[in-house]
């Protein structure tokens, strides 16, 4: 009976030694995940944020909504975009970058030389209120996704085999995007901003322009890429008549 409680102490010590080696090798194992997925201690973060400034309408129809951007971290970006769309059917002609902000005054000052006759357009700010982003001028409401565990799953899945950004754009297309919810009104999409990752984002702010119907949204995301670079974004829709 000795020999047996004797022997059943030394294993039960046994088992004590491999649990804690087991223990010690899934730390290292959940460390060395996090590290895939997490920035480096210290590491610089590059954090570029939309910003709306401006909208407009020439002659034409053609409108142009001015986009800056407030730039954190050692890297670069342009400071201005351009999105230009054009009637009937609201269609995005594109983006245009451009280098000096001082185009601004060209687009809202029509006597600087080389600026054009253009209609400032009304840009009416929603507000964020019990969850929904509101304006008193519609009667209607955005709504930001919800956190979706599965989708953020599969990135992490995605990511950890290697999976790049720009490979998740191209591989997923609109199915990896969450869209927003119009709670009131039907809208169409007109342009997605390519820098931007739109799954578990939040809205940073959101503009409706009543000439245009359009509605744009800035969006946050908490994730960066591969090269620490912040995906942040925008979108433009145009809301139903039909709706409203």
């Amino acid at each position: 009976m000795q020999t047996d409680f004797v022997g059943t102490r030394r294993t039960n010590r046994q088992v004590n030694a491999d649990l804690s080696r087991a223990v010690i090798v899934a730390v290292a194992v959940s460390c060395l995940l996090a590290g895939l997925f997490a920035p480096p201690v210290g590491a610089d973060l590059c954090d570029v944020q939309y910003d709306f400034l401006s909208a407009s309408r020439d002659e034409w129809g053609n409108v142009s909504y001015l986009i800056g951007t407030k730039i954190e971290g050692p890297c670069e970006a342009s400071p201005l975009f351009e999105l230009r769309v054009s009637p009937p059917e609201s269609r995005a002609v594109g983006v245009r970058e451009y280098g000096n902000i001082g185009y601004v005054n060209l687009v809202e000052n029509p006597s600087e030389p080389g600026g054009e006759e253009r209609q400032s357009l009304n840009a009416v700010p929603l507000t964020h209120t019990n969850g929904t982003w509101i304006t008193s001028d519609m009667p209607w409401g955005l709504i930001g996704p919800s956190f979706d565990p599965d989708v953020h799953e599969l990135w992490r899945k995605y990511r950890m085999r290697g999976g790049t950004v720009s490979r998740w754009r191209t591989e997923y297309g609109l199915r990896g995007i969450m869209w927003p919810e119009l709670v009131g009104a039907r809208s169409d999409l007109v342009y997605i901003h390519g820098g931007g990752l739109y799954f578990n984002y939040h809205v940073a702010a959101a503009y409706y322009f009543p000439e245009t119907r359009h509605l744009m949204i800035l969006t946050k995301q908490a994730l960066h890429d591969e090269n620490l670079q912040s995906l942040n974004g925008f979108l433009l829709f145009r809301v139903s008549e039909s709706a409203i």
